[in-house]
């Protein structure tokens, strides 16, 4: 006996079906009696072979979509416009589960403990900032917790393609507290550690920190906080600390220590604290010997070479072979071998290169014993670095030495 009333249509059969199913996703429990009248609707609705004219039209529209999807299949396949209907239902019930679930999972169990979870987190990360062996495996599991829920992985594909990944749990929950713990954590030791250490070693920290700032987000973070941590150390460890820096950036360079390489976006003050101190001392040094070495080419220079050469080495450590700031050094360099107590005197500001082309005669000369002979390639070399910043051109500067 069919229990499908000969004039029930598709909609009339899916009203009954639909209160089943709500009893069945509610955890209502069904009867056996229940299932076995719904297991036998679908069934005799599905093998029925004369559809009802109340579902044709849904029939026939079904029909037509499947065709141009699938152009090989010419047959209508049997109860097509009941799986069709299930299908487009528990797409969004299951939509509205996922939601729902996400919701529950958030009130019940992630909110009440993200504090102390993160907490922990974060207890450990500070322990390993000092030197502490920790379990890094717990802290990679939480975050990758949140990313994995954020992402909805665990999701149906076709449920996935109606959602927008997002980091919004991480980057509440987790990254927010991190870099406030971070701040924390590197502002007090900044304070400790310039109390007891010297501006040097300091520098070495922060590089030393910011190593392992980026290695820690390599390791069990996710990239994107790489970029908030960073500006947060340049500005924490450093801008904060730059009138510190500064100040003794400029003893460091007074006594020609090397160490202060890394000072990031300071490049216009570095060109002060050099210039500052460049000038000055190669100005004295040359004032020092005006008054011989005017008819001195040997004295003359190689006091340019020593004087030269010695910040020409600080340069290299304190600027970090940036190619602007050593611009700026030879801009520095230029003006003070062109312009100085020497030429001054003379009033010439082409007297360095004529006193240096009366040195390369003099080291020329066969009989010259300025040099040893396994100097005198050498001296050449560094001659042939002031040529550089010579404002007339190589050529002459031999003319006028009168060679």
């Amino acid at each position: 006996m069919s229990w499908i009333d000969p004039n029930l249509n598709l909609n009339g059969i899916w009203t009954t079906i639909l209160e089943n199913l709500e009893h069945i996703y509610r955890a209502q429990g069904m009867s056996p009696t229940s299932y076995m009248e719904l297991y036998t609707v679908v069934y005799e609705y599905c093998t029925n072979s004369q559809p009802q004219s109340g579902g044709s039209q849904i029939t026939r529209r079904s029909t037509q979509n499947n065709r141009q999807n699938n152009p090989h299949d010419k047959k209508n396949v049997v109860g097509e416009e009941l799986y069709n209907k299930l299908k487009n239902y528990l797409k969004n019930y299951l939509k509205e589960i996922v939601e729902m679930a996400m919701e529950i999972w958030k009130l019940v169990f992630f909110q009440p403990l993200q504090s102390q979870v993160t907490s922990a987190c974060l207890q450990l990360i500070n322990a390993e900032r000092q030197n502490e062996i920790i379990n890094t495996r717990f802290i990679r599991a939480v975050v990758q917790i949140e990313l994995d829920f954020n992402e909805d992985s665990f999701l149906p594909r076709f449920i996935h393609q109606m959602t927008s990944p997002t980091l919004e749990i991480y980057k509440d929950y987790f990254e927010v507290p991190f870099l406030q713990y971070t701040e924390q954590f590197y502002r007090q030791e900044a304070a400790n550690f310039l109390i007891h250490n010297s501006m040097t070693k300091y520098l070495k920290k922060i590089e030393q920190r910011f190593q392992e700032e980026t290695y820690r987000v390599q390791s069990y973070l996710h990239p994107s906080t790489l970029e908030p941590l960073m500006k947060n150390l340049e500005r924490i460890l450093i801008h904060e600390q730059v009138e510190e820096i500064y100040t003794q950036a400029k003893a460091l360079l007074h006594d020609e220590n090397y160490s202060v390489g890394r000072i990031p976006n300071a490049k216009v003050e570095l060109k002060k604290i050099f210039e500052n101190n460049f000038r000055p001392k190669g100005i004295e040094s040359m004032e020092r010997i005006s008054a011989t070495a005017i008819d001195n080419p040997k004295l003359y220079v190689e006091k340019i070479l020593d004087i030269h050469e010695k910040f020409f080495k600080v340069a290299q450590k304190v600027f970090n072979n940036d190619e602007h700031l050593r611009d700026f050094f030879n801009k520095i360099s230029r003006n003070f071998i062109n312009n100085n107590a020497v030429t001054e005197a003379a009033n010439n500001a082409r007297k360095s290169a004529e006193l240096l082309a009366r040195y390369c005669d003099i080291l020329l000369r066969k009989r010259s014993k300025v040099v040893e002979e396994t100097d005198l390639e050498e001296k050449f070399n560094q001659i042939m670095v002031l040529f550089f910043y010579f404002i007339i051109p190589i050529f002459c500067v031999f003319t006028l030495g009168g060679i």
